[in-house]
Protein backbone atom coordinates (compact mmCIF):
# COMPACT_ATOMS: atom_id res chain seq x y z
CA UNK A 1 0.00 0.00 0.00
CA UNK A 2 1.63 3.54 -0.56
CA UNK A 3 2.14 5.55 2.25
CA UNK A 4 -0.53 8.68 0.81
CA UNK A 5 -3.08 5.94 0.96
CA UNK A 6 -1.68 4.79 4.51
CA UNK A 7 -1.98 8.14 5.99
CA UNK A 8 -5.27 8.75 4.26
CA UNK A 9 -6.66 5.23 6.38
CA UNK A 10 -4.98 6.38 9.52
CA UNK A 11 -6.46 10.24 9.25
CA UNK A 12 -10.40 8.76 8.47
CA UNK A 13 -9.73 6.41 11.40
CA UNK A 14 -8.61 8.73 13.66
CA UNK A 15 -11.62 11.29 12.43
CA UNK A 16 -14.15 8.53 12.66
CA UNK A 17 -13.10 7.77 16.67
CA UNK A 18 -13.34 11.72 17.12
CA UNK A 19 -16.71 11.53 15.75
CA UNK A 20 -17.77 8.91 18.02
CA UNK A 21 -16.71 10.28 21.29
CA UNK A 22 -17.63 13.42 20.51
CA UNK A 23 -21.61 11.83 19.42
CA UNK A 24 -21.43 9.78 22.67
CA UNK A 25 -20.38 13.02 24.81
CA UNK A 26 -23.41 14.82 23.08
CA UNK A 27 -25.66 12.08 23.73
CA UNK A 28 -25.28 11.76 27.78
CA UNK A 29 -25.15 15.83 27.68
CA UNK A 30 -28.50 15.62 26.40
CA UNK A 31 -30.01 12.19 28.70
CA UNK A 32 -28.56 15.27 31.99
CA UNK A 33 -31.19 18.04 30.07
CA UNK A 34 -33.80 15.12 29.60
CA UNK A 35 -33.27 14.24 33.01
CA UNK A 36 -33.44 17.85 34.43
CA UNK A 37 -37.28 18.43 32.06
CA UNK A 38 -38.46 15.61 33.92
CA UNK A 39 -37.56 16.63 37.53
CA UNK A 40 -39.17 19.36 36.13
CA UNK A 41 -42.27 18.17 35.42
CA UNK A 42 -42.15 16.62 39.07
CA UNK A 43 -41.88 19.98 40.50
CA UNK A 44 -44.87 21.66 37.94
CA UNK A 45 -46.87 18.54 39.08
CA UNK A 46 -46.21 18.93 42.92
CA UNK A 47 -46.59 22.58 42.87
CA UNK A 48 -49.70 22.78 40.91
CA UNK A 49 -51.42 20.91 42.93
CA UNK A 50 -50.19 22.38 46.13
CA UNK A 51 -51.49 25.97 44.85
CA UNK A 52 -53.52 26.72 47.56
CA UNK A 53 -50.85 25.51 50.10
CA UNK A 54 -47.81 27.14 48.49
CA UNK A 55 -44.67 27.27 51.18
CA UNK A 56 -42.03 29.79 50.93
CA UNK A 57 -39.15 28.08 49.73
CA UNK A 58 -35.65 29.50 48.44
CA UNK A 59 -33.54 26.38 47.84
CA UNK A 60 -33.93 23.17 46.70
CA UNK A 61 -33.34 21.21 49.92
CA UNK A 62 -36.04 23.46 51.88
CA UNK A 63 -38.43 22.47 48.90
CA UNK A 64 -37.36 18.89 49.19
CA UNK A 65 -38.09 18.79 52.80
CA UNK A 66 -41.31 20.99 52.73
CA UNK A 67 -42.83 18.58 49.77
CA UNK A 68 -41.81 15.34 51.11
CA UNK A 69 -39.37 14.81 48.19
CA UNK A 70 -35.74 13.87 46.59
CA UNK A 71 -35.79 15.94 43.70
CA UNK A 72 -31.54 15.35 42.69
CA UNK A 73 -30.03 17.20 39.50
CA UNK A 74 -27.12 14.79 37.64
CA UNK A 75 -25.46 17.33 37.68
CA UNK A 76 -25.01 21.36 38.99
CA UNK A 77 -28.07 22.35 41.23
CA UNK A 78 -31.22 23.76 40.28
CA UNK A 79 -32.17 27.08 41.57
CA UNK A 80 -35.55 26.94 43.07
CA UNK A 81 -37.26 29.65 44.65
CA UNK A 82 -41.34 30.68 45.36
CA UNK A 83 -39.42 34.19 45.73
CA UNK A 84 -40.48 35.32 42.15
CA UNK A 85 -41.16 38.40 40.42
CA UNK A 86 -44.48 37.49 38.39
CA UNK A 87 -45.23 34.02 38.89
CA UNK A 88 -45.51 31.79 41.70
CA UNK A 89 -42.19 29.71 41.65
CA UNK A 90 -38.91 29.38 39.32
CA UNK A 91 -36.81 26.54 38.38
CA UNK A 92 -34.06 27.17 36.61
CA UNK A 93 -31.29 25.09 35.57
CA UNK A 94 -28.24 24.97 33.16
CA UNK A 95 -28.63 23.57 30.02
CA UNK A 96 -25.59 21.05 28.61
CA UNK A 97 -26.20 19.69 25.60
CA UNK A 98 -25.77 21.52 22.15
CA UNK A 99 -29.19 20.29 21.10
CA UNK A 100 -31.72 21.88 24.20
CA UNK A 101 -28.60 25.09 24.09
CA UNK A 102 -29.85 25.72 20.39
CA UNK A 103 -33.35 24.89 21.16
CA UNK A 104 -33.89 27.52 23.82
CA UNK A 105 -31.62 29.71 22.39
CA UNK A 106 -29.66 29.97 25.85
CA UNK A 107 -27.03 28.31 28.43
CA UNK A 108 -30.10 28.03 30.98
CA UNK A 109 -33.37 27.07 31.45
CA UNK A 110 -35.94 28.68 33.16
CA UNK A 111 -39.71 27.41 34.19
CA UNK A 112 -42.17 29.62 34.56
CA UNK A 113 -40.66 31.77 31.96
CA UNK A 114 -37.53 31.64 29.89
CA UNK A 115 -36.55 35.59 30.08
CA UNK A 116 -34.74 36.29 33.22
CA UNK A 117 -32.41 38.99 32.17
CA UNK A 118 -34.32 42.30 32.66
CA UNK A 119 -36.29 41.26 35.47
CA UNK A 120 -33.00 40.30 37.60
CA UNK A 121 -31.13 43.22 37.11
CA UNK A 122 -34.36 45.17 38.25
CA UNK A 123 -34.81 42.40 41.39
CA UNK A 124 -30.71 43.01 42.20
CA UNK A 125 -31.21 46.71 42.18
CA UNK A 126 -33.76 46.72 44.94
CA UNK A 127 -32.20 44.16 47.00
CA UNK A 128 -29.51 43.98 49.94
CA UNK A 129 -27.21 41.92 47.82
CA UNK A 130 -24.68 43.97 45.50
CA UNK A 131 -22.90 41.10 43.35
CA UNK A 132 -20.05 41.51 40.10
CA UNK A 133 -23.32 41.23 38.07
CA UNK A 134 -26.92 40.75 38.72
CA UNK A 135 -27.07 37.21 37.25
CA UNK A 136 -23.51 35.75 39.31
CA UNK A 137 -25.63 35.01 42.38
CA UNK A 138 -27.94 32.57 39.69
CA UNK A 139 -25.35 31.63 37.96
CA UNK A 140 -23.22 29.91 40.60
CA UNK A 141 -25.87 28.24 41.91
CA UNK A 142 -26.71 26.30 38.57
CA UNK A 143 -23.00 25.83 37.73
CA UNK A 144 -21.89 24.45 40.80
CA UNK A 145 -22.89 21.04 42.95
CA UNK A 146 -25.61 21.61 45.28
CA UNK A 147 -24.90 22.10 49.14
CA UNK A 148 -26.00 19.21 51.42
Amino acid sequence: MEKKTKIIIWITLILILLWFIYQNSETYKRKIDEYNFKQLEIVKNVLDWKKLDLYEFQTLSEFNKKYNLNIKPKKNCYYISSENWDEEYIFWFQLVSIYYKTKYNSDNYAFPKNDLSDKLIYLWMWSNYVPKSPLDHYHRIISSHCKK
